[in-house]
């Protein structure tokens, strides 16, 4: 059952009055987009047919190709190119007109980067300064990690895809030391950024470890990055503006661009990414197709990533990449150009085939529900809590949480509880209600209360308190997903390096008490140990990607609390986001 709400009403009014005069096609179609990109859509696929749910009024036409002759002629639907408040396209997609332009500048952008980079075209240096960075794989097999340095030094945009574990920040340690040692003396300018503080600081620290064990070359020291910066702080966040310092008319000031948990990047955020790069430079994309999308409208990871069919390159890239690489690398005829630049990895160096986090986050990618079933079930490093009436979680969990968060509580300073604090998470599919994140945080507030280790009286701004910012604020320098603690009177954030940051309480953006959190708050995060919270089966946030960017934030140890049909029913529940991204990408003719 579709559920309008006001302001999906009211821009449908504001569009029937600019039109001037009352269409039932025009009302229920702008209070569906209104609606559809509230849920994280960019358009309406009107040729897929419309739910009876959806129209507001009888009048409207059951054929959706009524519907769209309807909008067609109307004076606030305009075809691509038109300056028009909705945008219909040849296959009878709708989109708000900023979502249209957004998506036809991200393809435009795309695919005049698919092509070799004219700045590394030395295939044969390339190769043996792989083969320095690279030991052979046993029998033969594919080495798709020294494939993916490959692609990203040869070609001006690629992409690195893969779940936690198969080696994407070490990759891009390798690619950086690629770009380095080919540069010949001219070192390049390379920035590293993500969508949050935490990832941009978890990529620099493991760069810089992997750099410091790869070592660098004579004279280049200056250009391994120092910073990372969330992708707002990049481009110059303006207070209180969608539009950011750095555009077409200033590009960034880098010549190699790597982005990290580059699913989480929101369409309109990456169209104003790819616009404000310089036309010489280099952009790496490194992510996890099978993660949750962004936020925001759009999934340009998992529609860039979307292609058909198998990994393969077009023959005469595969041949490139086999030279340069030393291996052979599969080919198919008829792929877009955009395949060229596209890399998954598929070897897990965190999890062995026989782990059980591994096997339950394999068997939610493949959509097998009775696999994960047993994965659940086989022990080890999951405990499986199968629980159907919430009203038994505060003493089934009392323990678990104690547990988990007690080196937290009784840290000694903000340093130390920032350090703690990453150990243990409780995530949640939703925020309110009994399996939510805010009963969550009350059932451990209330334990440490009872235990005496924390002070409600201040409630809620108690000693020890840890928060999450939920707003971006370029002026504060804090950013949607910011962690920090509230001791002494502040709120201390981790920087980028290795000091902190202090706000007084009355300057933090919009922000949530973190003992719990959303899976999608947790994107870009990891923890040592994970307690999992699932909703009942009938919640529509029970997802595949919800579930599997859960089990995916966890190093070593995953508890998950919840009924076994909510647990099949989000495997057997993919996510898809219409858009007419994957289309423009990868065609063809």
């Amino acid at each position: 059952m579709i559920e309008f709400e006001a302001i999906d009403g009211q821009f449908a009014a504001f569009l029937q009055k600019l039109a001037g005069g009352s269409d039932p096609v025009l009302q229920s179609a702008a209070a569906l987009v209104s609606l559809k990109t509230r849920e994280g859509h960019t358009c309406v696929e009107l040729n897929s047919g419309l739910d009876q749910d959806c129209l507001l009024s009888p009048d409207c036409p059951e054929n959706p190709a009524q519907w769209i002759d309807a909008l067609a002629n109307s004076p606030v639907v305009g075809a691509p190119g038109e300056y028009r408040p909705l945008i219909l396209d040849q296959a009878g997609r709708l989109y708000l007109h900023r979502y249209y332009e957004d998506q036809a500048l991200t393809a435009k952008k795309i695919l005049e980067w698919s092509v070799p980079d004219p700045a590394y075209t030395d295939q044969d240096r390339l190769a043996q300064e792989l083969d320095r960075l690279f030991t052979p794989l046993p029998n033969s097999e594919t080495d798709w990690q020294k494939a993916a340095a490959a692609t990203a030094v040869l070609r001006k945009f690629s992409v690195i895809s893969g779940g936690p574990g198969t080696g994407k920040t070490t990759i891009a340690a390798r690619i950086i030391r690629l770009l380095l040692s080919l540069a010949d003396g001219r070192a390049p300018s390379i920035a590293i950024t993500a969508p949050t503080g935490k990832a941009a600081a978890r990529l620099l620290e493991s760069l810089g470890k992997e750099l410091s064990r790869l070592g660098v070359p004579p004279g280049m020291e200056d250009a391994i990055p120092k910073r990372a910066k969330t992708i707002h702080r990049l481009m110059g966040a303006r207070f209180n503006s969608s539009q950011f310092i750095h555009n077409a008319d200033n590009p960034i000031n880098a010549d190699i661009l790597i982005v990290d948990e580059a699913s989480m990047v929101e369409l309109s955020l990456m169209a104003r990414l790819l616009e404000a790069l310089p036309d010489h430079g280099k952009l790496i994309l490194l992510g996890d197709k099978d993660q949750l999308a962004s936020v925001g409208p759009g999934s340009v990871m998992g529609d860039i990533c979307s292609g058909p069919g198998s990994q393969a390159f077009s023959p005469e890239w595969a041949r490139v990449l086999a030279k340069a690489a030393g291996q052979a690398i599969p080919s198919e005829n008829g792929l877009a150009p955009i395949a060229d630049g596209i890399v998954h990895l598929v070897k897990n160096y965190r999890f062995a085939k026989d782990s059980g986090i591994g096997e339950l986050a394999d068997c939610v990618v493949r959509g097998d529900a009775a696999g994960a079933a047993a994965s659940l079930e086989s022990g080890g490093e999951i405990i499986y809590e199968p629980v159907n009436n919430p009203r038994t979680l505060p003493a089934l969990l009392e323990e678990p949480l104690r547990e988990g968060f007690l080196p937290f509580i009784t840290a000694k300073n903000p340093a130390q509880a920032l350090e703690a604090f990453g150990g243990f998470r409780v995530l949640c599919g939703v925020r309110q209600g009994p399996w939510g994140m805010n009963s969550a945080n009350s059932l451990v507030e209330d334990i440490f209360a009872r235990d005496g280790l924390i002070l409600l009286r201040n409630y809620p701004w108690y000693e020890k308190r840890p928060v999450v910012v939920n707003r971006n604020d370029a002026e504060m320098n804090l950013f949607n997903g910011d962690h920090g603690v509230y001791m002494d009177g502040k709120a201390a954030f981790p920087g980028l390096q290795e000091e902190l940051r202090h706000y007084a309480r009355s300057m933090l953006p919009a922000h949530d008490t973190a003992f719990a959190m959303t899976v999608h708050k947790s994107q870009g995060s990891e923890f040592e140990s994970v307690l999992l919270i699932l909703p009942g089966e009938n919640s529509p946030v029970l997802t595949r990607e919800l579930l599997y960017t859960a089990v995916t934030r966890t190093r070593s140890r995953l508890r998950i609390v919840g009924a076994m049909p909510s647990i099949k029913k989000a495997v057997l529940s993919p996510t898809r986001r219409p858009s007419g991204l994957q289309d423009a990408l990868w065609k063809t003719e």
